[in-house]
């Protein structure tokens, strides 16, 4: 079971480290089989707002959308159906390196500078979910209402996952929400945040 490190802050107040908390479960219980990163190749990935869609001229199947990101103000070319004006998505300029999800096989690729798509100049790209390393969606990845423009994707997202299991299966366990009452994070310098069903110290973990 994947453990985001974003997650679990939400119920727990802490600065500790992905490589800490992954400890501290690991000494709970749930024992941290590895720690996943996903987002320190997001050099050039902004968080963007799509201000304006028209269409392609020369293609039916494709838009240009006008995408504005911090001093970035750029159009693009994408075949996402699901583009629309006002949305939040993430904005790739030329050298960021994304995941090439159409490829049969894992691997990078790195956005080259502007070029033209069907003679229309295409600054940058607006990126999927699978392009990120994100789940498996080839469809645009919008953000929510309140991302702020401009802001580097791994500012704002700031992905780090803890894969965990139990050496005993728990059940209790089983639930990401039990998983900061395991590690019992008031016994460890932090404090809770969520008020429901809270944990008492002495309780059974």
């Amino acid at each position: 079971m994947k453990v985001p490190v974003k997650w679990l802050k939400e119920f727990v107040k802490t600065d500790l480290s992905a490589e800490e908390i992954a400890r501290r479960m690991t000494m709970a219980g749930l024992e941290a089989e590895n720690i996943e990163r996903i987002g320190e190749t997001w050099d050039n990935v902004y968080v963007g707002e799509v201000v304006s869609v028209d269409p392609h001229p020369n293609a039916d199947r494709l838009t240009l959308p006008r995408v504005v990101a911090g001093e970035h103000e750029i159009t693009v070319v994408t075949g996402a159906p699901n583009i629309a004006e006002g949305q939040k998505v993430v904005l790739a300029l030329a050298g960021a390196r994304l995941i090439d999800a159409y490829a049969d096989e894992f691997k990078y690729r790195t956005l080259k500078p502007a070029a033209a798509i069907r003679g229309v100049e295409s600054a940058g790209m607006v990126c999927s979910e699978k392009e990120l390393a994100c789940p498996t969606s080839t469809r645009i990845l919008v953000l929510d209402d309140d991302a702020p423009v401009g802001a580097p994707l791994a500012d704002y997202l700031v992905i780090r996952s803890s894969s965990s299991r139990s050496p005993k299966p728990r059940p209790r366990l089983l639930s990401r929400r039990d998983c900061p009452r395991a590690g019992r994070y008031p016994r460890s310098g932090c404090d809770r945040t969520s008020p429901a069903d809270p944990v008492k110290p002495g309780a059974p973990g």
